[in-house]
Parts: C-alpha cells; structure tokens; sequence
C-alpha cells in the first residue's frame, strides 16, 4: 500500500482497507473457523489424553473388593475435581477401574446387594448431583445434561395420569322431555 512521507496510510489507502476489514475480505479467519479450530483441537486432546491412559492401564479392579473399588472411585473422583471434569460412570469404568461400562452393569445386576454394588450406585447417584447442579448452575450444557442423565443415569420423564371419575365429564344426563320442553319454551315463532 502507499505511505505518505511519514510512512502513513493516506487517506485513499485507509479508506480501502476500512472497506476491506468491514466486508470480510483481509480478515484471516472468522470466528466460526476460530471456534471450530479451538473445539477440534480439545476434542483431539481429549481423545489422545484418554487413549494415553487406557493405554498405562494394566489390569482391571476386582468390582467384589469393596476397599479397591473405593479407592479406585475416590482417585478417580480427585483426578475429575483437578482437571475440571464431570464425573460420570463412563469415566469411573474405563479410567478407574479399568473396564468397560457393560462390565459393571452386569456385575450390578449379578450383585445387587454386595457392598461394592451399593457403594457404586452412590456413586452414580453423587455423579447425576454433581450433573443437575452444574446444569443448574449453567456450568454444563442443560440439554446435554438431561441427555447423559436419561441416558446413562436411568432418569426418565415421568407422565402423571388421573383415574376416570364416575360422573359424566359433561355434566348430569338431562331428561328428553324435560329438554324438549325447554326448547319449545325458548324458541320464537314468527309467523309473519
């Protein structure tokens, strides 16, 4: 572009570049191609950071072992609360136990009233709180939060229904003759 004597634009020079700026053109990129580029880029980290610990990770915690399965939990827990992470039982599984979502269902199922499964249901339960209250609080998305609790926590909508009264829901039955007297009553004849 042409400079003055100083090394400034001139007037022309400013002018096409204001209009340049302001109709897109000189601007390298958007915000949209921004934000994509920053939301792709943390995806990949997370995706390289979770596919770095799985993996470390060598042998699975013995779900019947109450003081493993606690242990396990509370450093999972620790290392949700360091990284600015919201628990779920997807993580708890894959990162903390070292197994898969499906393996401790079944062994739930299987167990239901072993102290490990009882402890592991607080646990999803303490999961679905932290959840409500972060979408409460508008720290996580709402809708993704009502998506992973239907999904992953067992809530559901839940449909109120009224029993069927026995009395006609559009009033007493009137008597026909009764009606046809009223009628007949009410009606003007003109016979003009």
């Amino acid at each position: 572009m042409p400079k003055d004597g100083k090394g400034l634009l001139p007037v022309d020079a400013m002018a096409a570049e204001l209009a340049a700026q302001k109709s897109g053109r000189g601007r390298s990129k958007i915000y949209k191609e921004i934000s994509d580029e920053h939301r792709a880029e943390l995806v990949s980290a997370d995706i390289r950071r979770k596919a770095d610990a799985l993996a470390e990770q060598k042998g699975r915690v013995e779900l019947s072992d109450i003081n493993q399965v606690k242990a396990r939990a509370q450093e999972y827990l620790s290392a949700c609360a360091e990284s600015g992470t919201f628990p779920s039982i997807l993580g708890l599984s894959a990162l903390g136990f070292g197994c898969s979502r499906q393996w401790v269902n079944d062994y739930l199922r299987a167990n239901p009233n072993s102290e490990s499964a009882q402890y592991i249901e607080k646990l999803k339960d303490a999961f679905a709180d932290i959840l409500v209250n972060a979408s409460l609080g508008r720290s996580a998305d709402s809708t993704m939060g009502i998506f992973v609790l239907k999904n992953c926590a067992g809530f559901r909508d839940r449909y109120e229904l009224e029993p069927v009264t026995t009395a006609q829901p559009l009033g007493d039955t009137v008597d026909r003759a009764a009606l046809e007297q009223r009628i007949a009553g009410s009606v003007i004849v003109d016979d003009d």
